[in-house]
């Protein structure tokens, strides 16, 4: 049971970084400085490949998860989310 809740917050932090990464990023191209929630989508397969540098787990358990469903969601290819700043 450790291990599972390890590996899926492993995969949450990881999820994290690529969601604030790539919420900057649009900010600075957008050019918003002021709002404070941006709506953020990664593709699916780059997350995955980031995930299986960290985790060689099945990412089945970590989508069904209550972390990931939380935040998260799964829209087509993509993982769509609210990063808050």
């Amino acid at each position: 049971m450790t291990q599972k809740t390890d590996t899926i917050q492993l995969l949450l932090h990881i999820l994290n970084k690529i969601v604030n990464d790539k919420a900057m990023y649009d900010k600075i191209m957008k050019g918003v400085d002021n709002e404070e929630r941006i709506e953020v989508r990664i593709p699916l397969d780059h997350f995955e490949q980031e995930a299986r540098e960290f985790s060689s787990h099945n990412l089945t358990d970590f989508f069904k998860s209550k972390v990931f469903n939380k935040d998260f969601q799964i829209d087509g290819r993509h993982i769509k989310t609210v990063a808050k700043f």
